[in-house]
């Protein structure tokens, strides 16, 4: 009890616990989740906050109405509901529109000059929003029937429309919905 190093030896023993090295189970509250999606594209917010507030609250997020001392849930099964992830897969899908005003970037911009291919594509986005590849671009390619080396079309507008369709699916990975 009178060791020179008690708190080194807490601090090792909390370390060494399994739990310490668990992966985070906290799922991302609709707010931080088109936050962190806006954030892993690059995209330039240009609107006020009330252009997302009906895609936010339509996913049971309701800014300043949930009052203190705990403020909106903080468990995942308040926010796993049939409706609840449709929303999030509606925010996925729309937040790049632009339909709002609420981002002036346009995601063909933010592309290097390389990529040409679909593999590419996904591989970059998967990076932008993991720091890695997550699972390779094979799984999301099989199910729209396009090849890994199928070259991109070249067109700014399809491009940013291939990129915001790519974020979407990546943000509706496991990977990305928990924090």
């Amino acid at each position: 009890a009178q060791a020179p190093d008690q708190i080194a030896q807490v601090i090792r023993t909390l370390v060494a616990d399994p739990a310490f090295a668990a992966p985070p189970t906290k799922l991302r509250r609709p707010f931080e989740f088109m936050a962190a999606l806006y954030r892993a594209s690059g995209a330039k917010i240009a609107a006020p906050e009330a252009a997302f507030h009906w895609q936010l609250q339509r996913a049971g997020w309701q800014q300043h109405t949930y009052p203190p001392p705990t403020g909106h849930p903080d468990r995942a099964h308040d926010w796993t509901s049939s409706t609840m992830i449709l929303r999030m897969v509606e925010t996925a899908v729309y937040a790049h529109d632009n339909w709002f005003g609420n981002s002036d970037t346009r995601l063909s911009d933010k592309l290097p000059a390389d990529i040409a291919t679909y593999g590419d594509l996904i591989s970059h986005w998967d990076t932008r929003m993991f720091g890695a590849p997550q699972s390779g671009p094979a799984p999301l390619l099989a199910g729209i029937d396009v090849a890994v080396d199928e070259p991109l079309p070249m067109d700014a507008g399809s491009r940013h429309d291939l990129s915001a369709i790519t974020l979407a699916f990546a943000a509706i990975s496991p990977a990305f919905l928990y924090r």
